[in-house]
């Protein structure tokens, strides 16, 4: 993987960037919990982003942070 972090495809293969293991720890959590919560909401709906809240609450901040990593 060059351009994600992460991925999950329709049959819920998850695939991980090896480059996870250079980020801060709660980045690359954030990472792999959302490939896992595709496997329930295939999308970046509201019921997305719910099961995210569920399991990270502080995930849109982790989210932000993740921004400033580049690939």
């Amino acid at each position: 993987m060059q351009r994600k972090w992460g991925s999950c495809s329709r049959r819920g293969h998850i695939t991980l960037n090896t480059a996870l293991c250079w980020l801060p720890p709660r980045l690359a959590e954030y990472v792999v919990v959302h490939e896992l919560a595709h496997l329930r909401v295939f999308n970046h709906s509201k019921d997305f982003k719910a099961v995210l809240a569920q399991h990270l609450p502080d995930w849109e901040a982790r989210a932000g942070e993740l921004r400033a990593y580049r690939l």
